[in-house]
C-alpha cells in the first residue's frame, strides 16, 4: 500500500506546518473544516490511491524464513526469476481449492521451487490455507500455456510446511525430495547420499506400499548450534494418495520398527474408511501413531499382496 501522504488529495498538501498522524492539515483547517470531516476524508482517500497497490500480487518466490542469517527457503530453480512463470503459477494457486473448498491465502504462501525437470516446467508451492489452519504442498506442472495443480497434499504435523526441511515430490520416474537450505546431506532409503540441483534431488526408488527411511543431516544454525546428524523421516510409499502427506517424522525410529512388514496402502485405506471428517485428514493418517507404535494396525505385506491378487481375479457383479 502506498504511504498515506501519497493518498491525500492535493488540496491538503498546501500546509503551514501543523500535522495530524504525519499528514499536514493546516490549509484544510483554514477552510473551516472540522476534525471529524478531515478524518473522514483521510479514511476515504485510500479509495483514490494507486490502483496497482490494491491489485492481487503474485506469490513470493522463496519464503521469508531465516534461521539466523541463513535463508531457509531461498528462491530456487531456473524459472525462479521468470515473472511470466511466477504469474502463471500464482493464477493456478489462486484458482485452486482444497477438498472442502477452502482457498490458499496468497500473501502467506510462497513458491519454494520453480524450474524445469526432464523438459517439463515444475513449481512447488507452500500454500497457507487459513480456513483449515493448515499448510498444503502444491505441485504444479505446465499444461499448454498455463500451470495446473497436479498434486496437492496436506501437511498435518504441527506447524507450517515451511518449518520442514525435506519435502516429497512425486514424478513418473520416482520420488524426489526438495530440501531446505539447512540440509547439508540427505540419505535415501538405501543409505546412499543423494545428489541434488538447486535443492531438488535426483530420482529415488521408493516402494509403492512400504515405508522406507530418509535421513537428513542439518547444518549448524542459530536454532541448531550443533546441527543435527540424523533428522529421521519415513516415506510411506509412492502409492500414498492425495491429500495424504507421505513423509512423516520418526525421531526415535519407533515408526520404522512398527511398520516393518506392513502394507501402508492397506493401512491408509482402512484409516480412510474410519475417518469421520474430510477436513481433518490428520485423524486418518499415521503421523500421531508414529509416536505410539502399539496402536498401528495393518496387514503384512505378503498377505495383502495375495488379497489384491485374489481380488483382481474375483468376478465383479453388476445390477
Amino acid at each position: 500500500m502506498a504511504p498515506i501522504g501519497h493518498l491525500v488529495p492535493c488540496a491538503f498538501r498546501q500546509t503551514t506546518g501543523d500535522a495530524i498522524g504525519g499528514v499536514q492539515v493546516a490549509s484544510a483547517r483554514r477552510r473551516g473544516m472540522t476534525a471529524t470531516t478531515l478524518l473522514t476524508l483521510l479514511l476515504t482517500a485510500a479509495a483514490c490511491g494507486p490502483v496497482a497497490d490494491r491489485q492481487p500480487r503474485d506469490l513470493r518466490v522463496g519464503y521469508d524464513s531465516l534461521d539466523g542469517s541463513l535463508k531457509v527457503w531461498p528462491p530456487r530453480g531456473t524459472l525462479a526469476g521468470d515473472p511470466a512463470a511466477t504469474a502463471a503459477v500464482t493464477a493456478a494457486v489462486r484458482d485452486w481449492r482444497s477438498p472442502v473448498d477452502d482457498r490458499a491465502h496468497l500473501p502467506t504462501s510462497g513458491i519454494l521451487w520453480s524450474g524445469v525437470v526432464d523438459g517439463t516446467p515444475l513449481a512447488l508451492v507452500a500454500a497457507d490455507v487459513p480456513g483449515e489452519s493448515s499448510s498444503w504442498l502444491l505441485q504444479l506442472t505446465r499444461d499448454g500455456g498455463r500451470y495446473v495443480v497436479s498434486r496437492a497434499t496436506e501437511y498435518t504435523d504441527p506447524g507450517y510446511l515451511v518449518y520442514s526441511d525435506v519435502l516429497p515430490v512425486q514424478f513418473p520416474d520416482g520420488r524426489r525430495y526438495l530440501t531446505s537450505g539447512r540440509v547439508q546431506r540427505l540419505l535415501g532409503p538405501d543409505g546412499r547420499a543423494l545428489t541434488s540441483t538447486d535443492g531438488l534431488t535426483e530420482p529415488v526408488r521408493v516402494p509403492a506400499c512400504r515405508a522406507v527411511p530418509v535421513t537428513a543431516t542439518l547444518r549448524a544454525t542459530r536454532s541448531l548450534p550443533r546441527g543435527r546428524a540424523a533428522d529421521r523421516l519415513l516415506d510411506l510409499g509412492t502409492a500414498t494418495t492425495d491429500p495424504r502427506y507421505p513423509l512423516v517424522r520418526d525421531e526415535t525410529g519407533a515408526g520404522r520398527r512398527a511398520l516393518t512388514g506392513l502394507d501402508t496402502c492397506v493401512l491408509a485405506a482402512s484409516r480412510a474408511r474410519s475417518a469421520a471428517s474430510p477436513r481433518r485428514i490428520a485423524t486418518g493418517t499415521p503421523h500421531a501413531r508414529c509416536r505410539n507404535p502399539g496402536r498401528w494396525r495393518s496387514w503384512p505385506s505378503a498377505r495383502s499382496a495375495r488379497s489384491r491378487s485374489a481380488a483382481a481375479t474375483r468376478p465383479s457383479w453388476s445390477s
